[in-house]
């Protein structure tokens, strides 16, 4: 039975360093194409989209978060499908671009892209880097609210505010009934 058990964990294990390699890696790669991306749109800026006309599709690397803080830098795909969080984190094809003077939603994995953001304290900066501009944040408050709480977002908000999400606990593996949810205003 011991055996058996010891068998379990390292099982465990390697299919969690799995894991972790192939987000690493995936997340690695999408940054890079993001990072490109941006260089590109910034010399034909005369051609870069504005928020308004911005119209991503699914499964797109959008730009990229930054929170310097906490040596957070990672790309922001459109949707938050399994592919999607994958990869980085995903932008709520719902909720508003940055810019728009309205509420935007980005969220990823507790274990992976958003692992440190119970970190971030209260005056704390982020940055957005889209085609077509850099936003900055400063985080106001977080709090953790039921997964299936639907109050987190206020679609018709006419103030623009950054909000990140993920599942709570943090470092927890599987499911879980809480969320965590930081929010940022945007800096004048």
């Amino acid at each position: 039975m011991s055996q058996l058990l010891i068998w379990i964990g390292v099982i465990l294990i390697i299919y969690c360093g799995i894991q972790i390699f192939t987000y690493k890696w995936n997340s690695t790669e999408e940054l890079h194409h993001a990072q490109k991306m941006l260089t590109e749109q910034k010399k034909h800026i005369d051609k870069q989209p504005d928020s308004i006309r911005f119209s991503p599709n699914e499964g797109d690397v959008i730009g990229i978060l930054k929170a310097p803080s906490i040596q957070l830098k990672v790309p922001i795909l459109e949707g938050t499908d399994k592919i999607q969080l994958s990869k980085g984190i995903g932008h709520h094809i719902k909720t508003a671009f940055p810019g728009q003077m309205k509420q935007i939603l980005l969220s990823g994995h507790n274990d992976s892209s958003l692992r440190t953001i119970g970190q971030l304290k209260k005056g704390d900066e982020l940055t957005v880097e889209m085609p077509y501009g850099e936003f900055h944040y400063v985080m106001t408050k977080s709090k953790i609210v039921h997964a299936d709480d639907r109050t987190v977002v206020d679609l018709s908000s006419k103030h623009e505010t950054l909000l990140l999400s993920t599942c709570y606990p943090f470092h927890t593996i599987g499911q879980t009934s809480q969320r965590y949810v930081l929010y940022a205003k945007k800096q004048q």
